[in-house]
């Protein structure tokens, strides 16, 4: 099954929102008190988000949201919801290495100009161009 070529570019864009409505969440009712759970960081930032309207529209799931925030454990250690937009850049930072990573081991096993190859070439310079501006867009964060 062939992958649309945007695609990946779709769904890094998505997580990339995401990171930044964590980051928007801070200013409606952020506390700084040093005694915040990071689990009730991540609940409240992923809730706050849940009720997006732009978000709900592409299907925000706050359960996932919630998932893939623990997932890295600089969630446990995050201050405020602009460390926490940090840890969700750092996740797909990670996560798009290695997809990338992925798709140019697929690419060496495929004949050149087949159908495949040709999706994943486009897959490989969308997955690229993430790998390049994402620490870009992390470092306006920090």
């Amino acid at each position: 099954m062939a992958v649309h070529p945007m695609a990946s570019l779709a769904l890094a864009a998505l997580l990339l929102s995401v990171a930044v409505a964590v980051a928007q969440a801070a200013g409606a009712g952020s506390q700084n008190d040093s005694g915040i759970k990071a689990n009730s960081l991540v609940v409240e930032a992923c809730k706050n988000m849940s009720n997006d309207l732009l978000l709900n529209r592409v299907h925000f799931d706050e359960e996932c949201c919630m998932s893939v925030l623990h997932s890295d454990n600089q969630s446990m250690v995050a201050k405020d919801h602009g460390d926490l937009a940090v840890v969700a850049l750092d996740i797909l930072d990670k996560r798009t290495n290695s997809v990338a990573t992925k798709i140019d081991d697929i690419l060496h096993g495929l004949s050149v100009h087949n159908k495949a190859w040709r999706a994943f070439m486009w897959c490989s310079a969308d997955y690229g161009e993430m790998v390049r501006r994402l620490p870009v867009c992390r470092d306006f964060l920090m």
